[in-house]
């Protein structure tokens, strides 16, 4: 079964990519964005001239050679002298209309994002007349009636990586009309380079199309499908979607375009990945109480924070530490959300540090107020500034590390003078 995570792209890049490389291919790739974009301007006037015929899609296809965007077709031999109305697709990538109109010519139904000047040229028809779900069908079935050239609809609703193929939308399937599968696949041969991320846009794409070397698109043409009697639309979308599925070698999943896109929001606003490194073989898995078990497999920065606050918060337990610090990204911070209060958690058990040498610093239990959670019913103390309460829990600190490893230093007495800081 494929993830939804495997179906969505967040770097351009692989994990693992030497960056190195890239700096020597950088200035060709800008070199060839620039050139490739002035071709496009000229073959875009050229188009926008010529009707819409054999000559032009010949034409097209020999400029997308030139834009590096190369098409190899497999027809099937029953497919040469049919006539569809509708045709399917999978989606891959924002040219996939494009490269499908330089084999068989077709309309594509409106799209927002696309700018005026180019929906005509692009292909792109406004075809509903209402706000009605009800009255879409009837107004592609209208369109497709008076025009000899068919409709392409992409019933996946949503671009993906080509690790699985999206639930497709009924909509195709419910004009009674017959339908010729379009498989797509999608390669940049030796370039680790993701044409599409999960929230790049589309002009982005295109000038990353540009930078890359060579974009191959094979395309395969199936029959038509045409659906039977007893046949439920839903039915009829499966069958369709199980001969892309099989002809791209792909699973078949359960998702859709709304789950994909509900990933991808879960995503944006989740903290960063915290990425997995081994546990630094100097750092004591004791140090961090009874879940110490669970930072092991986090990166060295966020360990050491997570240590800086529970060198100050030792009952605080290290999951609640770094569910915070993955979100504040500052030691500061998130001992201050702690002694306010805004980080529930429940508190562990501190184990007494034994010490060969004689304890260098009393520290009044008073004193360290600020290790709590809540304010105490002291007046006095429950008036302490966030600024007093922040200078004694870093004194605290220095003092744990030099009675953690045997620094003598004078006694301080944090109560009696509070402006007096022990010298590291």
């Amino acid at each position: 079964m494929v993830e939804i995570s495997a179906l969505v792209t967040e770097s351009r890049f692989p994990p693992g990519f030497k960056y190195a490389l890239m700096v020597l291919y950088f200035p060709i790739g800008v070199f060839l964005i620039v050139c490739r974009v002035l071709i496009a301007l000229h073959t875009y006037m050229v188009v926008c001239l010529m009707p819409r015929a054999a000559a032009r899609r010949q034409f097209v296809r020999g400029m997308f050679g030139v834009l590096g965007v190369h098409i190899w077709v497999e027809e099937d031999p029953s497919t040469i002298s049919d006539t569809p109305r509708v045709l399917v697709s999978n989606n891959t990538s924002v040219l996939d209309h494009c490269v499908i109109d330089v084999v068989i010519s077709h309309f594509v139904p409106y799209h927002s994002n696309v700018p005026k000047p180019l929906q005509w040229v692009l292909g792109y028809k406004d075809l509903v007349t209402g706000v009605c779900k009800e009255n879409i069908p009837r107004d592609l079935r209208n369109f497709i009636q008076e025009h000899k050239i068919p409709l392409l609809i992409q019933p996946e609703g949503a671009t993906t990586n080509g690790s699985g193929l999206l639930k497709f939308n009924p909509l195709a399937f419910e004009l009674q009309l017959a339908v010729q599968p379009v498989s797509i696949h999608l390669s940049r041969l030796s370039f680790p380079c993701a044409l599409s991320t999960m929230d790049s846009p589309r002009w982005t794409d295109v000038l990353w199309c540009f930078f890359a070397p060579v974009t191959v698109y094979k395309l395969k043409t199936h029959p038509l499908m045409v659906k039977n009697e007893e046949e439920s639309v839903e039915d009829f979308a499966e069958r369709v979607r199980e001969v892309i599925s099989t002809a791209l070698t792909i699973e078949r999943t359960d998702l859709t375009a709304a789950d994909l896109a509900e990933h991808v929001k879960r995503l944006k606003s989740s903290p960063q990945t915290i990425t997995r490194t081994k546990p630094m073989p100097s750092q004591p898995a004791g140090n961090y109480g009874n879940s110490g078990s669970c930072v092991d497999s986090l990166d060295s920065e966020l360990r050491r924070m997570i240590q800086q606050v529970k060198d100050v918060l030792p009952q605080v337990p290290v999951i609640a530490v770094k569910k915070d610090l993955e979100i504040t990204k500052d030691v500061d911070a998130t001992i201050t959300n702690i002694l306010e209060g805004r980080v529930e958690y429940c508190e562990e058990e501190v184990k007494p540090v034994t010490s060969a040498s004689s304890p260098t610093c009393v520290l009044d239990k008073d004193s360290t107020l600020f290790r709590a959670s809540s304010f105490s019913r002291n007046p006095n103390d429950r008036h302490l500034s966030l600024e007093d309460r922040k200078r004694l829990m870093l004194e605290t600190a220095r003092l744990r590390y030099k009675e953690k490893h045997n620094i003598v230093i004078k006694k301080v007495d944090l109560c009696s003078d509070q402006e007096s800081r022990p010298v590291l």
